[in-house]
């Protein structure tokens, strides 16, 4: 069982570091370069944005809660981390890449899906299974 747990943990790791890439790639990327999805116009595009840094946020959240590490500030930190590179990156569109534009709304679109992200991680949206001192998950202790 502990094995299988280290093998998730693992997994978990290495998908938020591809994610991660995966990001970067594409938001560098020249415009034309990349598909097409339209449905919606402007607010498809912000809807990407906010939905990609929001699961970026929940994966890397997600090896602390695997390890059972729960402490606030490490997810504020993490919060702060993704909006800052969502920041960096409008300015490395702007200034070095081809046929890419900053754009404001793209950082409070990142914004809002990292607030998102830490809401559901934090238990605001999903409310979390409250764990007493002795983790007794809700067993009686008489």
């Amino acid at each position: 069982m502990v094995q299988l747990f280290y093998v998730m943990k693992k997994a978990v790791m290495i998908a938020a570091l591809l994610f991660f890439v995966a990001v970067n790639v594409l938001l560098v990327l020249p415009a034309e370069e990349l598909p097409e999805l339209s449905f919606l116009g402007f607010l498809t595009d912000k809807f990407q944005h906010a939905f990609v840094y929001g699961l970026m946020c929940l994966l890397f959240s997600g090896i602390f809660l695997m390890s059972g590490k729960y402490r606030r500030r490490t997810y504020v930190m993490i919060s702060l981390l993704a909006v800052t590179h969502g920041v960096a990156m409008e300015f490395v569109q702007e200034f070095f890449t081809e046929n890419r534009a900053f754009d404001v709304w793209d950082m409070v679109a990142d914004a809002i899906g990292v607030v998102v992200s830490y809401m559901i991680v934090v238990g605001v949206i999903i409310p979390r299974k409250k764990i007493g001192p002795c983790r007794n998950r809700g067993r009686n202790q008489n």
